[in-house]
């Protein structure tokens, strides 16, 4: 989820673990700074902080992130009703379909043109469904910790010792 302030952007760390396969597959490129941000001090994204927010500064990240469809928007959502969210995940699944149908009906030359783009465009499709899913759920069951004032940076802690951590951590 991303959420847009003035000249700021919020994004999820779940969407920005996402970006870098959406990125390849849309063949479109990201700007440093939002690379620098998110992955020069290492990245993990993990159940702990899979809905924590990562705050981005300018309007070259405004944009960018903007342009990207398949994160959903905070404030296109926050005030609809659980019927209203059901039938925007039901529209992205007829989305889904139509994109197929038109797929399955192209020459076998278009379909080897186009595959990388179709099998990308549903993938996106079915993870901003999820993304969906996720905020309905919390939406009735977890209050939810929008970013405030204060920056949610990623935290500088040594990331190997966060992930053997992670990794052996007691079920």
């Amino acid at each position: 989820m991303k959420i847009i302030k003035d000249n700021k952007v919020y994004v999820q760390y779940c969407d920005i673990a996402h970006l870098m396969e959406a990125l390849a597959g849309l063949k479109i490129s990201c700007p440093n700074s939002i690379i620098e941000k998110c992955f020069s001090n290492g990245f993990i994204c993990i159940q702990d902080n899979r809905f924590d927010f990562i705050e981005f500064e300018g309007l070259e990240a405004v944009d960018f992130f903007k342009k990207l469809d398949y994160i959903i928007d905070y404030e296109k959502v926050k005030d609809l009703s659980e019927d209203e969210l059901t039938q925007l995940g039901s529209d992205i699944g007829k989305t889904i379909n139509k994109i197929v149908e038109e797929y399955n009906s192209m020459s076998e030359k278009d379909k080897n043109n186009n595959y990388e783009r179709v099998i990308t465009e549903c993938n996106l499709l079915k993870y901003k469904m999820m993304s969906i899913k996720e905020f309905l759920y919390q939406k009735k069951h977890i209050k939810m910790k929008l970013p405030t004032q204060e920056t949610s940076e990623i935290p500088k802690q040594n990331k190997i010792k966060i992930l053997i951590k992670n990794l052996f951590r007691k079920k």
